[in-house]
């Protein structure tokens, strides 16, 4: 879980069309402090050489249960187009997609690190304070 990042939306007739999500490792709370230093370290995520997870979106839409986005998902200095869906209510945005995290060049298949699965789930849920 990142506890801290910083989002900017661009607000056009009642959408969103536009928005950043830079997460970094900085933040990062498994709950267990050897699980941080672990996916901290150069054989999970290389925090010191890739501080921050951040996705740019290129297109939002209306869809039947809330909005569908678009955009380039950086991850380990590897980019990839993206798409999943969110909803949008009492001022907070929240979604889930799903990654491989193999694709992104996270860990290896080696050692215990393929113990842990390819896939990983990820939950957002990003409360918006107007400025």
């Amino acid at each position: 879980m990142f506890q801290f990042f910083i989002a900017k939306f661009f607000y056009k007739n009642y959408i969103y069309n536009l928005s950043k999500f830079p997460a970094t490792f900085t933040s990062i709370n498994t709950g267990n402090g050897m699980k941080n230093k672990h996916a901290k370290s150069d054989k999970w995520f290389d925090a010191t050489k890739y501080p921050s997870i951040t996705f740019i979106s290129t297109k939002i839409s209306k869809s039947a249960n809330g909005y569908q986005v678009e955009g380039t998902l950086e991850m380990h200095g590897i980019k990839k187009q993206i798409a999943f869906p969110f909803t949008f209510s009492s001022n907070v945005f929240q979604g889930n997609f799903k990654v491989n995290r193999m694709d992104y060049g996270v860990g290896t298949m080696q050692g215990m690190s393929k113990e842990v699965g390819n896939e990983i789930n990820l939950d957002i849920s990003v409360p918006v304070i107007k400025k």
